[in-house]
């Protein structure tokens, strides 16, 4: 499981919360958590957009893009 969250998002709770749970149960994931970024930000044309977006695109093809 990836997980992406901003800081700024109104799902950061929720997605801290998913991380710790999944840790909890020793379960592979990936969490990333980006500074000063709001909900639905990998959607918009931002740098960090662009990054997220190659990181989801990498997690999907286990690396290979």
């Amino acid at each position: 499981m990836a997980v992406f969250a901003g800081t700024h998002d109104i799902l950061i709770a929720d997605a801290r919360r998913i991380r710790a749970k999944l840790e909890a149960l020793g379960v592979a994931h990936q969490y990333h958590e980006y500074p000063g970024m709001f909900h639905v930000w990998m959607l918009l044309p931002l740098p960090e957009g662009r990054r997220a977006l190659e990181q989801t695109a990498a997690f999907i093809t286990g690396g290979r893009t």
